[in-house]
């Protein structure tokens, strides 16, 4: 696997935080989560469990925990239906919080995680008059990473 690379994978939902401003350099999630869109999201993810692999909780590696940096309200959804793992993307520990919060704040890192999920699964997107794109995976990824400088 490539360390420079964020990688996909299930983690015990013990081991994700909020958050709450705890890596220096980068604020707290600004968001607050409305309950009325939280239950809509819970009934979303009871009516659809699948979705969530699609678009994986974006984390950063701190001590013995991963604190979201996208996917707060998706975390705690979870967490209120009794869930116990959230797929995730792992985003690697030498991005510093500078390019965590330029990222997170653009959204382009949810982005990258949605596109890259979906092409792992060999889901390809309908165009809006039904034909199927065919793309280059690699070619893709690397579009990908060079639009949200990890590397």
């Amino acid at each position: 696997m490539n360390n420079n690379a964020p990688h996909y994978t299930e983690l015990p939902i013990a081991q994700l935080e909020e958050n709450k401003g705890q890596i220096d350099g980068l604020p707290a999630n600004p968001r607050n989560i409305q309950p009325d869109k939280l239950a809509k999201l819970k009934r979303s993810i009871l009516d659809n469990p699948d979705m969530l692999q699609l678009r994986g909780i974006l984390v950063y590696p701190h001590g013995d925990k991963y604190i979201v940096i996208g996917g707060n309200m998706r975390l705690r959804a979870m967490v209120e239906l009794g869930m116990t793992s959230a797929p995730c993307v792992v985003i690697p520990s030498h991005v510093t919080a500078d390019k965590l919060r330029a990222k997170s704040q653009a959204g382009q890192l949810c982005a990258f995680s949605y596109i890259c999920k979906r092409l792992q699964s060999g889901y390809v997107e309908p165009t809006a008059t039904g034909h199927f794109i065919s793309v280059d995976f690699i070619d893709l990824i690397v579009l990908c990473k060079s639009q949200t400088n990890l590397e």
